[in-house]
């Protein structure tokens, strides 16, 4: 097992979603962003590379405890953009009034019949440069597959 950190933030914020009103895409000024939804306000945020996936990873306690995972498979990576915002993965997507804010697909499992629910999380940094990070992380991520993918 490849298992690999590509970055590590103490603060991140975290932020319920309401559904899209329109097909342009999410707002980050529609989240009530004075509000996030974890209890102290803050939580940590990861990246790893673990095999051919990324894995977005929200934390507590000082990356103790496991709030919420987001997994971005490497055999899906690729770019795809719409006219306002970006895509950059089914499983991230920016958001249209941001450079810092990022809505991403959670999985819920344990519900009837074993069924998955996916729900949308909003997060964001205080800092562009952590965004830029990660967009950075994301992007070289995608171009390691695809390399691997045309080395077979």
């Amino acid at each position: 097992l490849l298992k690999q950190t590509l970055m590590s933030h103490n603060e991140c914020f975290l932020y319920k979603v309401p559904p899209l009103i329109s097909s342009d895409g999410y707002r980050a000024n529609d989240w009530n962003l004075a509000n996030p939804i974890q209890e102290n306000g803050v939580c940590g945020f990861q990246v790893e590379r673990r095999n051919n996936d990324l894995y977005l990873l929200f934390t507590l306690d000082n990356h103790t405890k496991l709030f919420a995972v987001s997994k971005i498979e490497g055999n899906k990576a690729n770019n795809t953009s719409n006219n306002n915002g970006t895509i950059i993965n089914s499983s991230i997507e920016t958001v249209l009034d941001s450079s810092r804010y990022f809505v991403t697909k959670i999985q819920q499992g344990g519900s009837v019949n074993n069924s998955n629910r996916t729900i949308n999380l909003g997060f964001g940094f205080r800092d562009r440069e952590i965004a830029i990070d990660l967009l950075s992380n994301v992007q070289q991520f995608q171009k390691s597959i695809e390399r691997e993918l045309n080395a077979k």
